[in-house]
């Protein structure tokens, strides 16, 4: 009788910053799939994705608090496989290169609805439906339907409240990620702009901006 495959969970995203409905996710999937390894993947530079300043943060803040938020989730493995690489990767070559690390694993990957049902328009998107299982996550009404595709993903619950990355940027709260993640972002500034943001008008949030950038030209003079 053939030994079966070792499974191999792929879960990939921005994580600015990964929360606990990034981690609710990932225990469903896990319920779901049993898989042998887990890895999260935060994303590298996106060319085509405007991201601007007061939603940066470097890459080290990223891992960081992904770091802090999984410090009690030792089945989770975070790869900076595209961190590291030199220009944005696409999904399809993250899983070429996780098949070659693992030849003989049947790879699954994790995604939302949102992604599955504009899958069709990504990067040789059949090459990774011949390579790998989808597992699809619920996000509150969002439809599961892809009519340009002619499989069915494996479908996941998800989470059926009001959580976002963009949320937590603009009001961070203990029960939107750990309170030693909520920390780390408070003592390091991290979003801070966002808040500033929210608390003036749009013409003192200007002025006060110019303000500060000129503060740093003088201290680098």
């Amino acid at each position: 009788m053939p030994l079966s495959k070792e499974k191999i969970l792929l879960f990939g995203g921005s994580f600015n910053p990964f929360h606990f409905g990034h981690l609710k996710i990932l225990k469903q999937a896990e319920q779901t799939i049993q898989p042998n390894k887990i890895f999260i993947i935060p994303s590298g530079y996106n060319p085509e994705k405007n991201i601007s300043f007061d939603e940066f943060i470097s890459n080290e803040d990223r891992l960081k608090i992904l770091e802090l938020s999984l410090s009690n989730y030792q089945q989770y493995l975070v790869s900076d496989f595209e961190i590291k690489n030199d220009k944005f990767t696409y999904t399809c070559q993250t899983i070429a290169y996780f098949k070659k690390q693992f030849p003989n694993s049947e790879v699954y990957l994790l995604i939302g609805a949102d992604q599955w049902n504009q899958f069709h328009m990504w990067k040789n998107y059949l090459e990774i439906l011949k390579d790998t299982k989808i597992v699809v996550a619920k996000r509150n009404n969002v439809q599961i339907n892809n009519s340009n595709l002619d499989i069915e993903p494996i479908i996941i619950p998800g989470i059926n409240y009001e959580i976002s990355s963009t949320l937590i940027r603009l009001n961070p709260k203990p029960f939107f990620v750990p309170n030693n993640v909520l920390n780390y972002i408070n003592d390091h500034g991290l979003y801070a702009i966002n808040r500033i943001k929210s608390l003036m008008s749009e013409n003192r949030f200007n002025h006060s901006l110019r303000v500060a950038f000129m503060c740093k030209e003088l201290m680098n003079k």
